[in-house]
């Protein structure tokens, strides 16, 4: 609080019901991120879902370099960052069979959208009934 809030804060107003509420709701989104990160069995996560992640990452990576790079040196040009990308989403929306990023990765919009981010941080943090008082 001191280093983030009171610096800005204090220019503003006296009021302490401000800092104390957000405190308050600080500590709260700690205590149910740290309940729900209880309840996760990390083992599996971390030696199945993560690694199998990766590796499919990979692998998708590899097949779009290898589409790329042949299609490239079939009209003979030089290899493009979108050739890749494309075969990357493209790969990834056969495998997945409904969920492709792309738009999420490759848009501007997305990348930066603070919003996007705020939003899925509250969704996953915060419970599910949160009054603020």
């Amino acid at each position: 609080m001191r280093d983030y809030v009171d610096s800005w804060y204090v220019q503003l107003s006296n009021d302490e019901l401000f800092k104390e509420s957000l405190k308050r709701t600080s500590r709260r989104s700690i205590a149910a991120l740290s309940q729900s990160m209880r309840q996760v069995d990390w083992v599996p996560f971390l030696t199945r879902h993560v690694v199998d992640d990766f590796a499919s990452h990979l692998r998708l990576y590899r097949m779009a370099t290898e589409r790329a790079s042949f299609s490239n040196n079939k009209e003979g040009k030089i290899g493009k960052e979108d050739d890749l990308l494309s075969n990357f989403f493209d790969f990834e929306l056969e495998m997945e069979k409904n969920l492709c990023r792309d738009l999420l990765s490759t848009t501007p919009h997305y990348e930066s959208g603070n919003d996007l981010h705020c939003d899925l941080a509250v969704y996953f943090v915060l419970p599910g009934k949160v009054v603020i008082a």
